[in-house]
C-alpha cells in the first residue's frame, strides 16, 4: 500500500507539511504466479522404462489476475495509521495427459491395493489407455497493519520511512490429481469404473505477526518511488487429504495380505512454524491533492509450507508415511500491481 495522498506542495516540489488526511482507500489489480511445482515422475511408456513421459510438474500454472483493496484511518493528527487490507487471484490451475502408442505405465508403486478381489489397482496403471494430471491453487491473504508516520526527517524531507506492525493471514490450498484410463476404457464409460484417480488436497492456513517498512523516495512534486518490505513469523495449520479411488466412488483398500491397517481418504493435520517475506518495489504517482496512482513488483517467500507433489510417496500403501506431512517446502509467488487510492 502506497503512502496516502492529500498534501500541498511547496516551492522547493516535495510535499508541504499539513496534516495528512483521515481516511484513505485504494483499490489495484494484481497478475501473478508461482514458481515451479515439484516434481514427482508419474508416466513412461509401457515396458520402456528409461522413456519418462509425464511428471507433476508439467502441470505448471500460468499467471493469473485479482484483486486488492485497502482502507485505513490515521489519528494522532497523522502520526498513525491502522491499515486493513486484503487480496486474492483467480485459481491457478493447469493440467497434463500422456498417452503412447504402447500405451502408458507408472513408477509409483501400488502394489497390495485394490478394489476388491482379483481388482488390482496397479492393473489400472500401467498399460494404462491415458494417464491425466490436473493442479488447482487457491490463494488469499488478510491482514491488518498498525502504521507509523513518517520518521527519519519531516514529512517535507525527500527522504521518508514508515515502520509497521501487523497480524496477517495467508492462505495457500492446492489439489494435485493423477487419473488414469484402463486399457480398452472410456473417460465416463462404464459408471466410471474404467478409471481411477489418486487426489491430494492440502491446505496452508499462516496467521501470525510482521514487521515492515516503507521507505520512499520523493522525485517532484507528484512522483514517489518506493519500496517496502515485510517479514512475519507464522503459525501453518496444515490439513491433508489424500484419496485413491475409481471413477464410480468405490475407494480403495489394502489386500488381507498386506497386513496394512488403515483406508482411503487418509486425512491428517499438523501445526508448523513458517516465514514468509513480502516485497514491494513502485512508483505512485500523484495528480491532485485527493487521487494518486500507483503500481510495481511484489515478490512473497514462504519456507515451512506443506505442498502436494511431497505428500505422494513411492508406495502409495504407506499410509503411516501418507498421514505424516511433509512440511519442509518452499513457495514463492511474484508478480505486478496496478491501482489507484483516494483520500480524504
Amino acid at each position: 500500500m502506497t503512502s496516502p495522498v492529500g498534501c500541498d506542495v511547496d516551492a522547493v516540489g516535495y510535499s508541504a507539511c499539513r496534516p495528512p488526511s483521515v481516511w484513505y482507500f485504494s483499490a489495484s489489480g494484481l497478475i501473478m504466479g508461482r514458481d515451479k511445482p515439484g516434481r514427482v515422475w508419474t508416466t513412461y511408456e509401457n515396458n520402456n522404462n528409461p522413456n519418462q513421459l509425464m511428471s507433476t510438474d508439467n502441470a505448471d500454472p500460468d499467471w493469473e489476475g485479482g484483486i486488492e483493496a485497502h482502507v485505513g484511518r490515521q489519528f494522532a493528527c497523522g502520526a498513525w495509521a491502522v491499515d486493513l487490507g486484503y487480496w486474492t487471484i483467480d485459481d491457478l490451475t493447469a493440467s497434463s495427459s500422456q498417452t503412447h502408442a504402447n500405451y502408458v505405465s507408472t513408477p509409483l508403486l501400488f502394489n497390495d491395493l485394490e478394489f476388491g478381489v482379483a481388482d488390482p489397482v496397479q492393473d489400472y496403471f500401467d498399460s494404462a489407455e491415458e494417464h491425466r494430471i490436473a493442479r488447482r491453487n487457491t490463494i488469499q491473504n488478510l491482514e491488518v497493519n498498525l502504521i507509523e508516520g513518517f520518521a527519519g526527517c519531516s514529512s517535507c524531507c525527500p527522504w521518508r520511512c514508515r515502520k509497521s506492525l501487523g497480524v496477517r493471514y495467508f492462505q495457500f490450498d492446492e489439489d494435485l490429481s493423477l487419473s488414469t484410463l484402463d486399457q480398452g476404457g472410456t473417460w465416463g464409460g462404464n459408471g466410471g469404473a474404467d478409471e481411477v484417480t489418486l487426489s491430494e488436497s492440502i491446505e496452508n492456513n499462516l496467521l501470525g505477526v510482521q514487521l515492515g517498512c516503507q521507505l520512499e523516495r520523493q522525485c517532484g512534486c507528484q512522483a514517489t518511488f518506493f519500496i517496502a518490505p515485510k517479514f512475519g513469523i507464522y503459525n501453518n495449520r496444515i490439513e491433508q487429504r489424500f484419496d485413491l479411488r475409481r471413477g464410480d466412488g468405490v475407494a480403495a483398500m489394502p489386500s488381507a495380505a498386506s497386513g496394512v491397517i488403515g483406508t482411503y481418504p487418509v486425512n491428517s493435520s499438523r501445526d508448523v512454524v513458517s516465514f514468509l517475506t513480502e516485497v514491494n518495489l513502485g512508483y505512485s504517482y500523484q495528480p491532485n491533492c485527493h487521487w494518486s496512482l500507483f503500481g510495481g513488483y511484489r515478490v512473497m517467500a514462504m519456507t515451512g509450507m506443506g505442498l502436494a507433489d511431497s505428500q505422494i510417496p513411492q508406495y502409495i500403501i504407506d499410509i503411516p508415511e501418507i498421514a505424516d506431512i511433509d512440511y519442509q517446502d518452499a513457495l514463492v509467488l511474484h508478480g505486478a500491481f496496478f491501482g489507484v487510492a483516494y483520500s480524504r
